[in-house]
């Protein structure tokens, strides 16, 4: 993998598939809107974002793509089945292991057992899921302000776990760097 200042050559394949996958967000996504602050914005703004900086820092495409869909089984009616179809089983596997437990849930709980599951997966050499979880936390932490505090500090917490993780696993990396930026940034701007 690419530490994010590299250039990636883009052939007509990668293209083609970072396509699919943003066509499949949107169509999951529709109009579903959320509000984020005074204005509502369209549901599938944060998996675009996560993907797109993924695919910045010159990450592997299925984890550009897992990037994309990182949501699509918690917040749409995508299923797992669909996402091994239309791309592959490690794709399929990334986007799994960012998502909640159906038994946990969307919960404390559910968000720890992701984070667990991340980890062993980077200590037993797959940092995928890892990279894609950073990304995601960092994206959160950076456009979630309008959110009451109550939620945001867990948010914070959860990241200085993953910065850890990263440090650990993925050492010289541009996204720890960035995450490690955005904590410092949330941590003053918290009062913590």
């Amino acid at each position: 993998m690419h530490s994010g200042n590299q250039s990636r050559e883009i052939t007509v394949e990668y293209g083609s598939a970072i396509g699919q996958a943003i066509d499949f967000v949107l169509e999951a996504f529709g109009e579903d809107r959320v509000r984020l602050g005074p204005v509502p914005v369209p549901m599938y703004s944060h998996s675009l974002s996560v993907g797109l900086a993924l695919q910045e820092y010159g990450c592997p495409v299925e984890i550009v793509i897992a990037g994309f869909l990182h949501d699509t089984l918690e917040d749409t009616d995508a299923t797992a089945t669909m996402i091994q179809r239309m791309f592959n089983a490690r794709v399929r596997y990334l986007v799994e292991e960012c998502s909640y437990d159906e038994k946990i849930g969307d919960t404390s709980a559910g968000i720890d057992d992701i984070h667990r599951r991340v980890i062993i997966a980077a200590e037993n050499g797959d940092t995928g899921p890892l990279i894609v979880k950073i990304v995601d936390i960092a994206n959160n932490l950076k456009t979630n302000a309008n959110l009451p505090v109550k939620y945001q500090i867990p948010q914070y917490n959860r990241g200085i776990e993953l910065l850890a993780a990263g440090s650990k696993y993925l050492p010289g990396h541009l996204m720890v760097d960035d995450l490690e930026i955005t904590l410092e940034r949330e941590q003053r701007r918290l009062g913590l």
